[in-house]
């Protein structure tokens, strides 16, 4: 009952799609509803698997809807105005920009007195995303002051996230601190959130700090581009290292770029960047 129920929601607004600037869209969604229903409801597992699918599933179509909603109340805000694609460039630089002043007020709020603006906005929200959704990590670990800006785009989706401030002193060892209880970090499948890694001193440190709690896998983001990442400083001790790789241009990661409006529309709502469409 619970599956048809779910169903027949997907199906209702999969619907709503039609004749929309993403239709197109439209086919995959059939698609995975059709492999759910063929899910057998009196397996637990199976039973299991589907609920977190639908639930996955129905976030994504109501994303795509409030990008639609989105898109709608631009179309209307003048009669000269079209979608196209200025437009949608012009649409994901805004959220880039609210985005980019949320994450700072994230920063700013575990006041460790460092503000650190995180490179590739929109590409650190796809791939933070991607590493969650795959079910590999249970809890993640910023390294401050750099990791905290990061940190942001895996809460966003739903991760939970504990702080450690990690830095260079003035005498050139390594101030650390912990900055709240990390017991939650015991037996779990860890992910530390860091900008970059060009020593492994840092790590290092955090790593000594943290073993006792017998964690039961270490993986590592990297924030900042490739090229100031010493991979080979990496501790042995991380199993994967994940790099946040991806383009930020709409015109290069588009469907991506599409979800990552979708997903903070009511950032942009928060921030009032929109007069009222007419009524």
């Amino acid at each position: 009952m619970q599956l048809e129920l779910l169903k027949q929601k997907a199906v209702e607004q999969v619907g709503r799609l039609r004749g929309t600037p993403f239709k197109d869209r439209i086919q995959d969604y059939k698609s995975t509803i059709k492999f759910l229903d063929r899910i057998n409801p009196n397996s637990p597992l199976a039973l299991d698997f589907a609920l977190r699918k639908y639930e996955i599933l129905l976030r994504d179509i109501s994303a795509t809807l409030e990008l639609v909603a989105i898109y709608d109340m631009l179309s209307k805000s003048s009669t000269t105005m079209r979608i196209g694609d200025q437009t949608k460039t012009l649409l994901f630089d805004l959220t880039e920009l609210v985005v980019r002043t949320e994450a700072m007020e994230y920063v700013r709020s575990h006041g460790h007195g460092k503000l650190f603006v995180p490179h590739k906005i929109s590409g650190s929200f796809t791939n933070a995303g991607a590493i969650v959704r795959s079910g590999e990590i249970d809890i993640g670990l910023s390294v401050e002051p750099e990791g905290c800006a990061y940190a942001y785009f895996f809460e966003a989706h739903g991760l939970p996230v504990l702080h450690v401030f990690a830095d260079f002193d003035d005498h050139g060892g390594i101030d650390y601190r912990e900055t709240e209880d990390l017991t939650r970090l015991s037996g779990r499948r860890v992910l530390l959130i860091e900008d970059d890694v060009r020593t492994g001193k840092t790590l290092k440190a955090v790593l000594a700090h943290i073993e006792h709690f017998g964690i039961l896998e270490l993986q590592l983001f990297l924030g900042n581009l490739d090229q100031f990442q010493n991979i080979n400083a990496v501790p042995t001790r991380i199993a994967k290292v994940h790099s946040n790789n991806g383009q930020s241009s709409i015109g290069e990661q588009g469907l991506a770029d599409d979800e990552f409006v979708a997903f903070f529309s009511g950032l942009c709502d928060r921030y009032q960047v929109f007069r009222n469409p007419p009524k």
